[in-house]
């Protein structure tokens, strides 16, 4: 555990500094192929991670049990080792199992997939066509620090349903609405949840006026108050009951999410709320500078910030509102392209350094 923790420390530091100093090299000829081997070297470094780290063995274990049986003849309920795994997440696990992949291997070629579909997405939503126009390293630094530790670490299917609605939600923009509708489906095949956001879709792109920033700052106000005393736990208490008493096939899908009400301050959840509150509330300071191609994400996440006051409270609630929280990613690149090179460092370290600190307390 130790050498794993050593390795993705060099990995992460490696990524700082080539970072920090991105604009001193950008436009030298190695500055993809650096790119390259510093996300092939994280991705060996979480693809191979020890099996102590949460939910890595139960993966491992389901990925070599899996049989096209199992799936091809719908026996999924009546084997309890695939209860609550998607199909879609089966039958890929079950392509790679066949032409011979082990499950580590699996794990690597995701990831290294998972990016590229990541920066191909970026590209339409910055509608840039040159890498000289977008910070590939600022991006690969941030998806990894808000999104990779945590979900290809340890929530795999979600990770693959996040990144194809973020490339679905790059398209809507270009109107592709078919295109973006299969990747909606195929997206629920990975990872139920990803409903919420299919559903949030549609107010963020019918509503294109700009947002009261005092609507927004009382938002960020209601935010940090209720994270801080998880002032909806009593009343995720008396949802918990009433769904225990639901149809077993929609508790045995969504019951898992109400199972448990999160009532205490520490944890990776809570942890996570006030970092969010705390990077949300910094952006606000920038509303009055975002630009068309900006304000679509802030509202994105605003609509996450008003997820998590109502559900945060609730078991793995993160897996539903990250889905939105996923877009201070390319927010957080626009920002910083705005701040001085001094600033800019600062927030890369700070950011570094406490999602590095938030995701090492799941990963124990």
């Amino acid at each position: 555990m130790n050498f794993f923790y050593f390795l993705l420390i060099i990995s992460l530091l490696s990524f700082l500094i080539f970072t920090v100093n991105e604009y001193k090299f950008i436009k030298n000829k190695y500055y993809l192929l650096l790119l390259a081997l510093l996300i092939l070297f994280y991705c060996i470094v979480i693809a191979y991670r020890p099996i102590t780290i949460p939910d890595t063995e139960t993966y491992i274990n389901r990925y070599y049990m899996m049989e096209w049986e199992d799936v091809l003849t719908f026996q999924v309920l009546s084997r309890n080792y695939l209860i609550g795994f998607e199909y879609g997440f089966m039958v890929l696990c079950l392509i790679f199992k066949t032409i011979g992949f082990t499950a580590e291997q699996f794990f690597l070629i995701l990831y290294l997939l998972e990016f590229i579909l990541f920066f191909k997405a970026s590209n339409n939503l910055f509608k840039v066509e040159e890498h000289k126009n977008i910070n590939y390293y600022t991006l690969a630094l941030l998806f990894i620090l808000i999104f990779g530790l945590y979900y290809q670490g340890i929530a795999i299917r979600s990770s693959i349903s996040i990144v194809l609605l973020y490339y679905a939600y790059s398209i809507l923009k270009q109107k592709k609405y078919l295109k973006t509708i299969i990747l909606c489906l195929i997206s629920i095949l990975f990872h139920r949840t990803s409903v919420v956001f299919i559903l949030g879709l549609i107010p963020i792109f019918l509503y294109k006026k700009k947002v009261s920033k005092k609507i927004l700052l009382l938002l960020w106000i209601i935010m940090g108050i209720t994270v801080v005393f998880n002032l909806f736990a009593i009343f995720w208490n008396v949802i918990a009951e009433i769904v225990n008493q639901i149809d077993v096939i929609f508790h045995l899908n969504y019951g898992i999410y109400f199972a448990n009400v999160n009532n205490n301050i520490g944890g990776r959840i809570v942890l996570s709320r006030l970092l969010y509150w705390i990077i949300y509330g910094y952006s606000l300071f920038y509303y009055d500078e975002f630009d068309e191609n900006t304000l679509p994400l802030i509202n994105t996440i605003s609509i996450g910030c008003v997820l998590m006051l109502f559900i945060g409270s609730l078991t793995t609630s993160n897996r539903i509102y990250d889905y939105f929280i996923f877009y201070f990613i390319p927010l957080y690149h626009n920002l910083l392209n705005k701040t001085t090179k001094d600033k800019r460092k600062l927030i890369l370290i700070a950011f570094t350094i406490l999602f590095f600190i938030m995701n090492i307390r799941i990963f124990e």
